[in-house]
């Protein structure tokens, strides 16, 4: 795998109940880490109300700040990121994902760059066709996943707590998630690579019923191919014996 061609990308927003009011909800964070250096990069509304300098919060001053927020992502991808592969979690539809962040991005008076459908890559479904279709048995699959193997989630916020967090105007805590939860997917993406994954996948539904899903497994094995070099090396001899 070329890890210089990926990125992955995770973000917050105001609050999804927006949605009922005919309103795109609010974009808060947005982070991007590289699989090669794994260092991220990220874009939020607290840091352009700081940079513009404006000390009183209003709606007015908080369009203007996730505008040039966007903007600047935008800028970072098309510059910095035009030839990755985005790697995400489930940023599939207008609700929740590129495409919500383009409306946003438009509804602000910006100009969004798109990035292609063809360099979009969910992991979330590459595990649903590696490990089968229930690969964790929990709703909230990220962190359910993180803690069966072991993996740090201090920051952490789900859906619900990243609104309460930006009620709160505590942003701090609205940078630390996306921040977490990309550090999460880049550990998951490395022990899948190393077949050590841990989920609730049987054996059957990660391999196969089929000879060929049982050799795959197997092979995998230090004894298995033990015993095949050993066997190997049997069966050799037999046949030169019997040659003589």
């Amino acid at each position: 795998m070329h890890k210089e061609k990926y990125v992955i990308v995770c973000y917050t927003c105001e609050n999804e109940s927006e949605k009922k009011f005919n309103k795109t909800p609010r974009i808060t964070c947005i982070n991007v880490r590289r699989l090669d250096s794994k260092q991220a990069v990220s874009f939020s509304i607290s840091q352009e109300l700081e940079f513009l300098n404006y000390s009183k919060i209003t709606n007015e001053n908080f369009d203007k700040a996730e505008k040039s927020m966007l903007e600047k992502f935008y800028f970072y991808a098309s510059h910095q990121c035009a030839d990755k592969k985005w790697l995400h979690w489930r940023m599939y539809d207008a609700e929740y994902g590129f495409a919500a962040l383009e409306n946003r991005c438009k509804m602000l008076g910006g100009v969004p760059h798109i990035i292609s459908d063809q360099d979009k890559i969910d992991i979330c479904g590459l595990f649903k066709k590696r490990y089968g279709e229930r690969f964790v048995k929990e709703k909230w699959r990220i962190k359910y996943l993180a803690e069966k193997n072991h993996i740090e989630t201090a920051g952490f916020l789900g859906i619900n707590e990243e609104a309460k967090a930006f009620k709160q105007k505590d942003y701090v805590r609205l940078m630390e998630s996306p921040t977490r939860k990309t550090s999460i997917f880049l550990i998951f993406l490395d022990l899948a690579a190393q077949g050590k994954l841990k989920t609730d996948s049987s054996w059957s539904e990660i391999h196969g019923l089929t000879v060929q899903g049982l050799y795959d497994f197997l092979k995998e094995k230090w004894w298995f191919n033990l015993i095949v070099f050993v066997f190997g090396i049997a069966l050799g001899g037999l046949i030169s014996y019997y040659i003589k």
